[in-house]
């Protein structure tokens, strides 16, 4: 089957909350501060009728949070290429995002043959295909040109595929300036250039600490050693350390978004095209803002196509 869900634009637009001027007599006694971003709006009502969405499919993941190595894989993505999208903004989704799921994959083979096994002589990745076709959609079309996050995400995971390194070494260590520039190198394939965001070495470093500790927490959270809340917790502790507030980022909004597509893992792909396409006339028939729609989407653009993409190994690895 060679399909992808595409519900996105390319880019996350944030904006910047408006201050008007007051006199000095109304300043509130802590300032300066920081302002704080606007929590999100009239989401009860929406996250309500995705749990109906899932309750239809008769696999309600609305109360229970991810769980499982694999089950784990689409939130990983989802979450990063998100924060990757939003804190470095232009084309940082992609690259983190893309990385995030080939690094966790890969990490996540080692430490499951590690936990199997009193020793590795060598890190095979048989888990992923040699042979291996993206599926692709056209049932959704993003709102810049005719592809989206999500989609080009999953083209360059199978681009990542055909390449003969482990990027594991035998200590289970993530070869991230590796597989950071073979990402970028197939970014280019689509349009998309990283270049300038890994020439900086500030940007360069924030990314691989943000990737090797989410990559690292989440694996402990598959494994069942920490909750997914809990595991979310340092992920936001760690975006915070590194790019401190981030303008209209609601962790909240992202983790709860997650938590309801939990449902992913446990779906068949012809269902997940099903639920994706319902999934996306809830989102545009919500009482959500422009802007909280299109962080949405992003959302659910690349988790749902992370699910398709690895429902898709599983069957080509039998």
């Amino acid at each position: 089957m060679k399909k992808i869900i595409s519900l996105s634009s390319c880019t996350v637009l944030f904006l910047m909350a408006n201050f008007s001027a007051c006199n000095t007599n109304e300043l509130p006694q802590d300032f300066p501060h920081k302002p704080k971003a606007p929590q999100y709006q009239n989401t009860a009502s929406f996250f309500n009728s995705v749990d109906s969405l899932n309750n239809e499919f008769n696999l309600d993941a609305s109360t229970r949070a991810p769980s499982g190595w694999g089950a784990l894989t689409y939130a990983v993505d989802g979450i990063l290429g998100f924060v990757g999208g939003a804190c470095t903004s232009g084309f940082g989704g992609f690259l983190i995002g893309s990385v995030a799921s080939e690094a966790y994959a890969r990490y996540g083979d080692y430490v499951e043959k590690k936990l199997n096994s009193s020793s590795i002589i060598n890190v095979n990745d048989d888990l992923i295909p040699k042979k291996f076709d993206t599926p692709t959609t056209t049932a959704f079309v993003g709102n810049v040109g005719t592809t989206s996050l999500g989609v080009i995400h999953n083209h360059v995971l199978t681009d990542l595929a055909y390449s003969t390194a482990s990027y594991i070494d035998i200590n289970g260590n993530v070869a991230y300036n590796e597989l950071l520039e073979d990402c970028c190198d197939s970014l280019k394939k689509y349009d998309v250039d990283c270049s300038d965001l890994l020439a900086d070495q500030t940007q360069k470093k924030n990314i691989v600490g943000l990737l090797d500790v989410s990559i690292k927490t989440f694996s402990e959270c598959g494994q069942g050693s920490i909750s997914f809340d809990e595991s979310f917790e340092i992920l936001k502790s760690e975006i915070l350390k590194r790019y401190g507030d981030v303008p209209n980022f609601d962790f909240e909004m992202l983790k709860d978004m997650e938590k309801k597509l939990s449902i992913l893992p446990l779906m068949h792909n012809d269902s997940i095209y099903n639920y994706a396409t319902k999934l996306n006339k809830i989102i545009e028939d919500s009482k959500l803002t422009t802007s909280q729609k299109s962080d949405v989407k992003q959302i659910c653009d690349i988790s749902v196509n992370s699910a398709l993409y690895w429902n898709a190994v599983n069957e080509v690895s039998k």
